[in-house]
């Protein structure tokens, strides 16, 4: 596709130059601007080309793109490969490299929980069947992960590594196993993404904002969990319990209010039942991202 949007903006923008300059006297003011340097000129006349068509071409970028999925039918690609990225077999030779590598392993594993819980809220708020596949399919690279890192976690174990080092690789097979249940909560939000559609299930927009508030939090407690778990921060990681709290809070409360809002019959019992569910599956996520800031305090 992105060949094929080249291509049109060539064509498009050959097209359009060929007819300015019927009307306008573009190869005289080159001649004129470098006179003795046939090649500046071709130059000129090639920036000139590219800077005009761009700015030309730039408001109908969104058709291009439309005109080019159409040119080429089929589903976007998972950026996600289903294989380890940093590890490598030939790292077994030297230890501590293979130490950090699957850290950083863990670390991908993070990133990709941390993004399937952004989706599948949205997918939930906004309806986004696009977002929603996207869980499914990232789960499937979670799932990979969380098996394959843990069996290089018990070679890597098995090595003659340093006592800190052997400590950080114990602590790694719960953040795993943590991580690997993020991924779980963010799939049981997709299914009842599914169940709103599938049943026309209504939702007010302060539930909504409910959830988008209480999704945010956590995210950015999964988030600081991750850079504190890359950074072995001890430091950080003493300062979770208050926002591991908020979040615990915030679950009661909002579950409270909805009650409220199913007493005044402002939300059927169904719509309600899900709205628990997921501020549920939301607090839980909010304690493995606390287990997984916590796991550097369990390297001593």
């Amino acid at each position: 596709r992105a060949a094929i949007i080249h291509l049109l903006f060539n064509i498009l923008g050959t097209a359009i130059f060929l007819l300015i300059i019927q009307f306008v006297p573009v190869v005289s003011w080159l001649t004129t601007m470098a006179p003795e340097s046939p090649m500046r000129q071709i130059a000129w006349f090639h920036t000139i080309f590219n800077i005009s068509m761009t700015l030309l071409l730039m408001p109908f970028a969104k058709h291009l793109v439309w005109l080019a999925k159409r040119l080429v039918p089929g589903q976007d690609a998972i950026t996600e490969p289903e294989k380890l990225m940093f590890l490598e077999e030939h790292m077994y030779s030297t230890p501590p490299i293979a130490v950090i590598q699957i850290q950083k392993e863990v670390r991908r594993m993070a990133d990709i929980a941390i993004r399937n819980i952004k989706d599948a809220v949205q997918g939930f708020i906004e309806q986004d069947t696009k977002r929603m596949e996207c869980v499914y399919q990232r789960e499937k690279v979670i799932d990979y992960l969380n098996h394959e890192i843990t069996r290089n976690l018990v070679k890597i174990n098995q090595l003659d590594i340093a006592k800190e080092d052997k400590e950080l690789v114990g602590s790694l097979f719960h953040v795993v196993t943590d991580l690997e249940r993020v991924g779980d909560h963010a799939e049981n939000i997709v299914e009842f993404a599914e169940s709103r559609r599938e049943f026309k299930l209504p939702f007010s927009d302060t539930a909504m904002e409910e959830l988008q508030g209480m999704s945010g939090r956590v995210v950015n407690l999964l988030e600081i969990s991750a850079d504190i778990m890359e950074n072995r921060d001890t430091e950080a990681a003493k300062n979770i319990a208050p926002l591991e709290q908020e979040i615990d809070d915030l679950e009661k409360s909002l579950r409270s209010t909805h009650i409220d809002r199913l007493n005044d019959a402002k939300c059927t019992p169904r719509s309600g039942t899900i709205f628990i569910e997921i501020i549920s599956n939301l607090e839980r996520v909010g304690d493995h991202a606390t287990n997984i800031a916590y796991s550097v305090l369990e390297d001593g």
